[in-house]
């Protein structure tokens, strides 16, 4: 079973439920996500430095990355900017 700050699991079993809510926040916010974020659904600053180490998040503002790969869309830029700026920041 993989553990927290993992994103692989076993051949065979379901992806651990962490890297599962990742992967639905980051496809809500057009493939990225803050680390506020992280920290909240549990991924700690060391599991997070361990999916940056092994390129399962890509930097691209400080606290906000990538999930999987660094190729986002434009809104996926917006949506970056907006979360690097933090709460209540607005895109217009």
């Amino acid at each position: 079973m993989a553990s927290v700050g993992s994103i692989s699991s076993p051949i065979g079993e379901k992806p651990a439920p962490l890297a599962a809510e990742v992967a639905t926040l980051a496809a809500r916010q057009h493939g990225v996500v803050s680390r506020s974020q992280l920290l909240e659904i549990g991924l700690s600053s060391a599991g997070t430095a361990s999916w940056i180490k092994s390129g399962h998040l890509h930097r691209l503002h400080r606290g906000v990355y990538a999930v999987g790969h660094r190729r986002i869309t434009k809104e996926g830029e917006w949506m970056a900017g907006v979360l690097a700026c933090g709460a209540g920041s607005v895109l217009s």
